[in-house]
């Protein structure tokens, strides 16, 4: 009886404050204005509580948006593919790059301030990238305007996932604006089918007057000042991407090639011609010329008229285990030769690299400079992951391309 009663007493307290009656919570009011032919965004969309997401389209697809939760407080930028897919997102000096979109799934790598570059594969979002990209291919604002809040929320979203262990702490920048967060959801769940896109005009000043702190009588201005900083402060984040260029390079060729418990990545800066070789525990060589070996290493992307990419990897769960040796070579091709091969007219002598190398749960990347015909050893690992002490027992085959 007594047990019972426990029960019960728990099942009050558990249920305690519930009422069917109670009305369902109120949808924040929004408000989308064209700012077209005021500015340099296409839409500004403010939201009740202050959020504030800047919008640019192209062909009824996101290019880019800049989103904050307060205008006194710095936001982050999104950058969308052509396809209107989210491919770069930067926020506090972080770059975060997406691809391989399937289902609720994506792969994401977080390059930080530092360089250090992390990967992460199959990151589970809240968003279904096949079904729900669907219905941005209609010309209503309403449907490409939700779904660039579903891709923003779920690119916030898989950046907190990614930060939180690589970065201890960045995922507190996100939370509340991805996951389903309510900052998202007002262009997701609350965007009414008739809503209407407001010019910008003191009569309309209203919910921007609200939103940033304008007064009335300067609300116009103020509210251009607001979006032609949120454009000052993406582009900003543009140059620190630029600035970034050569991590972003092979990080996103990491993320669009072949990969598994092993995969080799090479970029450079220049139209030479830099060979990736990769030898194998049973001391097989892997490299343009020989681009498969037994233990099922595979050469899948060979560049030979400049910047890369070339990957080399052993798909999941069949990289054996025992030593591996990663070689960058620069292939010695005379003018008239590379001329009559690519096309270009001149070959350089020298060029800078970057190998990002994932070994068995561990990620490095390492750059440096290389010469006509010289050849770099960049480092060993096994199974236990990268080696401090390198290996030198192998010597790369140099074979003749034309």
């Amino acid at each position: 009886m007594k047990k019972y009663l426990l029960l019960m007493l728990c099942l009050v307290i558990l249920f305690n404050g519930c009422d069917k009656n109670e009305e369902e919570p109120q949808a924040p009011d929004i408000s989308v204005f064209d700012l077209s032919q005021e500015t340099q965004w296409d839409y500004w969309v403010v939201g009740r509580n202050g959020d504030n997401f800047f919008v640019n389209v192209l062909n009824n697809k996101p290019t880019s948006v800049y989103y904050t939760p307060n205008p006194n407080e710095e936001g982050y930028s999104v950058f969308f593919d052509q396809n209107g897919y989210p491919n770069k997102l930067i926020i506090n000096d972080y770059i975060f790059l997406f691809a391989n979109f399937s289902g609720t799934k994506v792969d994401a790598a977080l390059i930080s301030p530092d360089g250090t570059i992390n990967i992460a594969r199959d990151v589970e979002t809240d968003i279904n990238w096949n079904e729900d990209f669907l219905k941005s291919a209609s010309a209503e604002p309403s449907d490409w305007l939700r779904w660039t809040g579903h891709a923003l929320g779920a690119a916030a979203c898989t950046a907190g996932i990614l930060a939180g262990p690589a970065t201890f702490g960045l995922s507190w920048v996100v939370t509340g604006i991805g996951c389903g967060a309510t900052a998202v959801s007002i262009l997701t769940e609350f965007l009414p089918e008739d809503y209407e896109v407001l010019g910008l005009t003191a009569s309309t000043i209203g919910p921007i007057a609200t939103a940033v702190g304008c007064v009335n009588d300067l609300g116009v201005s103020c509210a251009l000042g607001t979006a032609s900083t949120a454009f000052s402060l993406m582009s900003l984040n543009e140059e620190k991407i630029e600035e970034s260029y050569d991590d972003v390079q092979v990080a996103d060729a990491a993320l669009e090639y072949g990969y598994g418990d092993v995969q080799v990545t090479l970029t450079w800066d220049n139209t030479a011609d830099l060979d990736l070789h990769v030898f194998d525990p049973n001391g097989d060589e892997i490299y343009w010329n020989d681009k498969y070996s037994s233990s099922n290493g595979v050469l899948d992307v060979d560049d030979i008229d400049g910047k890369g990419p070339e990957n080399i990897y052993w798909p999941p769960y069949e990289a054996p285990g025992g030593n591996y040796q990663v070689y960058v070579h620069m292939y010695p091709w005379n003018d008239s030769d590379y001329q009559y091969v690519t096309g270009n007219s001149y070959y350089p002598s020298s060029s800078n690299y970057s190998v990002l190398v994932t070994a068995f749960g561990e990620t490095k990347k390492f750059t440096g400079s290389i010469s006509f015909d010289e050849t770099v050893h960049i480092t060993d690992f096994d199974q236990n992951g990268l080696k401090s002490a390198q290996i030198r027992e192998h010597k790369i085959t140099i074979t003749h391309k034309k």
